[in-house]
């Protein structure tokens, strides 16, 4: 009689442990899964915020030649006149930001407006 209690203890835990790793194998699949889900809506996110910040970009170099170069030289003139002085009050700092930013996405902006724009752009880190 002890011997088939041995037995039937033996075969009980095995299976209770073939069944507490069926469920951890089970929750590791779901674990996987939503990591998986979780690392394709962050690529999906990267992606979406890249094109977003582009589309200003393209539609600037959509724009009509002509069209184009007249707003460059007027949003140029407007930055020069607000931001181009080293006495810029603090407060219309966020407002050229803005307007660097704009100007940025120009072709046209070359040697002075980058001059001009360079102070209010974020710089680079590394």
């Amino acid at each position: 009689m002890l011997m088939a209690e041995l037995v039937h203890r033996h075969i009980g835990d095995a299976a209770r442990v073939g069944a507490l790793k069926s469920a951890e194998r089970a929750q590791l699949r779901r674990f996987a899964g939503r990591s998986a889900l979780a690392v394709l809506a962050a690529f999906a996110l990267v992606v979406a915020i890249g094109w977003l910040e582009q589309s200003e970009q393209r539609a600037v170099l959509a724009l009509p030649q002509a069209t184009r170069v007249r707003i460059y030289k007027k949003s140029l003139n407007d930055m020069t006149a607000l931001c181009g002085s080293l006495a810029t009050a603090d407060s219309f700092t966020a407002r050229c930001r803005e307007k660097a930013a704009f100007l940025a996405q120009f072709p046209e902006c070359h040697r002075d407006c980058r001059t001009l724009i360079e102070a209010y752009l974020p710089k680079p880190v590394r």
